[in-house]
């Protein structure tokens, strides 16, 4: 029920800006506990432009920590959904915990992420 909860609220979050955020500490403790799929759903939701400003302080470090702990396999997907959310503010922090995490990557996995680094 969760991850359904969290893909319907990323599925309208452009239309509903305002009540998602108005319960953002529901979503985030959902984010924070939910299984893989409430976790990627729960950061295509941050990468709505609607929400990615009023989001952007309280969800960015929900995200980075995400990257931190997230399994090899898992990264370069997390890094794609989380790309959006990315600004001139918060580049460095990102690219450094990918660089990171590179050495854990097998060889597809790593061409992956780096199609996520040259697209920024």
């Amino acid at each position: 029920m969760v991850w359904g909860a969290m893909i319907a609220l990323a599925t309208v979050a452009d239309k509903k800006p305002g009540e998602i955020y108005a319960k953002l500490d529901d979503v985030t403790a959902a984010f924070e506990k939910g299984s893989l799929i409430t976790v990627v759903w729960g950061t295509k939701l941050s990468s709505n432009s609607p929400l990615q400003i009023k989001l952007q302080a309280k969800i960015f470090p929900l995200l980075v920590a995400q990257l931190k702990k997230c399994i090899p396999r898992g990264l370069p997907m997390h890094a794609e959904s989380i790309l959006p959310a990315i600004d001139a503010e918060n580049t460095k922090e990102f690219l450094r915990i990918l660089e990171k995490r590179k050495p854990e990557m097998f060889a597809s996995q790593l061409a992956r992420l780096t199609k996520v680094i040259k697209n920024m």
